[in-house]
């Protein structure tokens, strides 16, 4: 039996809105708009970029069709650049210091 990310709607709503209620105050997360599906995202997206395969992560996730799979993927600019530069695809050039008049 693989392991999937079940979606429920079995009346824990407001037991989600106590947790994320609670975070917030406790300056665990900055915004309570946050929803069970934002940590579904989440965790696909993590276990893509660390590297985890393409069909793996679907088995888990419950998703059979790769479309709905990639809806979920949510890569910020940082992993992006990351990426391409871990291939050697893109290079970011380094700023090197600028010496102020003062100093001279």
């Amino acid at each position: 039996m693989p392991l999937t990310i079940e979606h429920s709607h079995c009346g824990h709503r407001q037991s989600w809105i106590r947790a994320v209620g609670a975070a917030v105050k406790d300056g665990k997360l900055e915004d309570d708009d946050v929803r069970p599906h934002d940590l579904r995202r989440t965790a696909i997206t993590r276990w893509t970029t660390f590297g985890i395969p393409r069909d793996i992560v679907m088995i888990a996730s419950g998703h059979k069709r790769g479309s709905v799979h990639d809806g979920y993927l949510n890569f910020s600019d940082e992993q992006l650049v990351s990426a391409f530069e871990s291939a050697g695809l893109i290079s970011t050039p380094k700023a090197k210091p600028v010496k102020s008049k003062a100093a001279v």
